[in-house]
């Protein structure tokens, strides 16, 4: 089950109760207000790491400003972040490679099971080059259980 964790309108996903790695997900409680209140929000659509988890819900469209549950995605590393206004919270461009980044939504969204559909096939892409760099057969690593 999906934890639910309650946060003000600054929280972001550095806190400690947000572990995990990409494509852990996480239900948030968001309070009303967020619009006008603290807290940056870095991207578009994926979110920095350092940005208000209820504000870039508001500005995806995931959440209005009276507040409720959305769902939050671990996702893939990015090399820039864009900024824009949407639903009066602009957020801020990050040109640098971002390694923890979020994606919102309304819970059980297609969006964030296709944020972890994808990270998953990243990663199977990054295994496979990893073994094709180092020239292992994944044959080799293959051990038959069922002798042992």
């Amino acid at each position: 089950m999906v934890p639910v964790i309650d946060a003000a309108c600054d929280t972001n996903v550095n806190e400690q109760v947000f572990k995990g790695d990409p494509g852990s997900a996480y239900l948030v409680n968001c309070p009303g207000g967020c619009v006008a209140a603290a807290g940056n929000v870095y991207g578009t659509m994926i979110y920095h790491k350092d940005s208000s988890i209820c504000r870039a819900a508001i500005h995806c469209g995931a959440l209005k400003d009276a507040g409720g549950l959305v769902q939050i995605a671990f996702s893939m590393t990015v090399e820039k972040l864009y900024s824009s206004l949407s639903f009066e919270v602009q957020s801020m461009y990050v040109e640098r490679p971002t390694p923890r980044t979020f994606v919102v939504g309304k819970p059980n969204s297609l969006l964030l099971h296709l944020a972890v559909i994808f990270e998953t096939f990243d990663r199977i892409h990054e295994t496979k080059d990893f073994l094709e760099s180092t020239k292992i057969n994944p044959r080799e690593l293959e051990h038959d259980y069922r002798k042992t």
